[in-house]
């Protein structure tokens, strides 16, 4: 729910109940009435409160507090939190749950049942840890939990993000920090949430009531850019600064933190240039120089080591010396030591920060590091050819975005996830936020022909050719890497057997070229009973064997929240060989639609035994609202509805 906030975690305690002291806020929280949900409804969150208090040294005590009422079987999952901290910088002070039952039976958990462990279980070292309580096996559909906590920190850090909600309905949440005095609180609010905080003092507050339970739609934004959220930021007093917080009036100020943090971190040692010069022998342009060293970057292991958060440790890499030894690290390590080789070859390059996973989050009206969990490198490359990661800084020239902790996506391009998506290029003063580079559709595509015939007893049998290009042909070789052989036939066997119940394949062959960036699956299939015979005069053939599954979710018929479009090419050729004794009775019409979205067409062709079916889709990529969903819904379906329009048949 914030920075040090809720966290999830999956355990239960044995099942024991005893009479406790049950705190008067969590009776009051527990008391009150909430309207009634839907079915589905599995928990309703009847408190949800964090009060910072925080001192001009940086000591920072955070208070929470959160009560949940069960209401279904599988609503009992949600009797629990817990807290984020860094162990290091941070303490504990006091952790406590209670659990109500619908019969009035209460019990008190303390210390013993606290569970503290590590945040992150794929992490070689992190100081950054969870502790929590929860009543998981206990509580009955009805029944109360309640959790409080308060935890001591000494941290730099002067800014608060903070989520009124999350899938469950709430029936009260509130953040409130109270600051040093002379100092302020302002808010950027999301989504609904109230940016205008009520003061009282030093003490700023923000409140949310009756919030209703979200429904995931299929293709909306992650929850993390739905919900009424705001973000904090402290503010000294005018004309001074903070030697023990600090603040960020606009992004270069940011920039220039977070470089200062890392700047010896690229530091050319002898080790390091030994394998830059390694890395570069024979390697004649800029770009052949850079690529080998963007490849190298990419076979380092990822392992993260997480220390000294509280201070901004987690924005600092470890050297590029030492990285180079162990031949591992996380996302900045790896980053900085692509950084540090570059510079041998005199090759300037920044680090970038930006949030991974979800395009969305980042909001450029709001300057905090906190919006980022994850570090790129953009290089100056003035002669780069134009890819789909390049962009213009209007400081730093033409520059080449590169993602060294994905072990796929090659240099000139972005994975999708981070595509348009607000990231900070870290140059000092000269550092500014920066929008990620789209790809354009069509420089991700993917291409299918079909050479098909049809059998007299209605079976079909044929060839197929899928060629992807972009983020299509990335992520089928990603797929073919993390499969078997045998284990990637069956999940293409599985593929078309959905649509061709009882194919038989042969000859499937799968292969990425790394050259040319592109994947090629080929394949021969015969399947039984394809086509529709009707008293054996009418055939009924589908002329699409294979839907497209790269589309929006369109089969609601309404929806709240907006629907995000990906950047999508495709194209599609069917060759249909008749058997001699039918005659073409009738084709579908051709079909085609453009909107701002996109465009499609669908057409059908007859030449002597043979029928020719031709299909393109274009998308851009954006978000519908929900205003808008219905036009772009209906031109979705229309190519959806070209894909089972069957061509007719006549035997004598």
């Amino acid at each position: 729910m914030s920075r040090a906030g809720l966290a999830l975690l999956c355990w239960a305690l044995a099942a024991t109940s005893f009479a406790a002291d049950v705190p008067a806020w969590l009776r009051e929280a527990a008391a009150q009435p909430h309207p009634a949900y839907p079915p589905q409804t599995k928990a309703v969150v009847l408190l949800n409160e964090e009060k910072v208090l925080v001192e001009a040294s940086g000591k920072q005590t955070t208070t929470t507090r959160v009560v949940i009422k069960v209401l279904t079987l599988e609503g009992k999952a949600a009797a629990r939190a817990g807290n984020t901290f860094d162990s290091k910088d941070s303490k504990v002070r006091e952790m406590k749950a209670w659990l109500i039952q619908p019969t009035g039976k209460t019990r008190e958990y303390g210390k013993k049942d606290i569970v503290e462990q590590s945040l992150n279980s794929d992490e070689l070292y992190s100081s950054f840890r969870y502790a929590g309580a929860g009543a998981t096996s206990e509580i009955d559909p009805g029944g109360v939990f309640g959790f409080e906590s308060v935890l001591e920190e000494k941290t730099v850090f002067s800014q608060y993000a903070f989520s009124f909600q999350d899938l469950q309905p709430h029936l009260f949440s509130r953040f409130q920090v109270t600051v040093p005095s002379g100092w302020k609180a302002e808010a950027k609010g999301y989504a609904n949430a109230p940016a205008q905080p009520r003061v009282s003092g030093e003490t700023f507050t923000w409140e949310m009531r009756e919030l209703a339970p979200i429904e995931r739609e299929p293709g909306a934004p992650p929850i993390g850019s739905l919900v009424p959220r705001i973000r904090v930021s402290l503010v000294p007093p005018a004309g001074e600064t903070s030697s023990a917080l600090a603040t960020f009036a606009a992004w270069p100020d940011l920039s220039q933190w977070l470089s200062r943090l890392g700047e010896t971190a690229a530091e050319v040692t002898p080790a390091v240039e030994a394998q830059a010069k390694a890395l570069l022998s024979g390697k004649t342009t800029v770009w052949e120089r850079v690529r080998a060293v963007a490849e190298f970057a990419q076979g380092i292991r990822y392992v993260a080591i997480s220390t000294n958060l509280s201070k901004g440790g987690g924005y600092v890499p470890h050297s590029a010396d030492q990285v180079l030894a162990k031949r591992y690290g996380d996302c900045k390590d790896k980053a900085n030591l692509m950084k540090a080789l570059l510079r041998v070859a005199g090759i300037e390059s920044w680090l970038v920060t930006i949030y991974s996973g979800d395009p969305y989050f980042t909001q450029p009206d709001w300057p905090s590091p906190q919006q980022f969990n994850h570090a790129i490198l953009a290089i100056a490359m003035p002669d780069a050819p134009v890819l789909p990661a390049t962009v213009v800084h209007p400081q730093l020239g033409r520059l080449v975005l590169f993602d060294p902790t994905d072990e796929v996506v090659p240099l000139g391009y972005l994975p999708v996830h981070e595509q348009g998506a607000y990231a900070l290029v870290l140059a000092g003063a000269r550092g500014d936020l920066l929008k990620m580079p789209q790809a354009a559709p069509e420089q991700s595509h993917t291409e299918r022909r079909w050479d098909i015939t049809l059998e007299a007893d209605g079976s079909i049998a044929g060839t197929l050719e899928e060629i992807s290009t972009g983020q299509d042909a990335f992520d089928a070789g990603a797929l073919d890497r993390e499969l078997a052989q045998g284990k990637n036939q069956q999940l293409t066997q599985s593929r078309l057997n959905r649509v061709m119940p009882g194919v038989e394949l042969r000859d499937v062959a799968r292969n990425y070229d790394a050259t040319s960036r592109r994947h090629r699956l080929t394949l021969g299939f015969r399947a039984p009973g394809y086509a529709r015979v009707m008293k054996g005069k009418l055939w009924m053939v589908k002329s699409v064997p294979m839907t497209y599954d790269s589309m929006p979710n369109v089969n609601q018929p309404q929806r709240v929240q907006p629907l995000v479009v990906h950047p999508t090419s495709f194209s599609e050729s069917i060759e249909w060989h008749l058997p001699e004794r039918l005659t073409v009775d009738e084709l579908p019409d051709s079909v085609s639609g453009e909107t701002e979205w996109g465009s499609f067409r669908t057409e059908w062709k007859q030449a002597a035994r043979q029928i020719a079916v031709r299909r393109s889709l274009v998308l851009r990529p954006g978000i519908v609202p929900s205003a808008g969903y219905q036009p772009a819904r209906q031109f979705l379906m229309r190519f959806n509805s070209a894909e089972v329009a069957p061509f007719v048949l006549l035997a004598p």
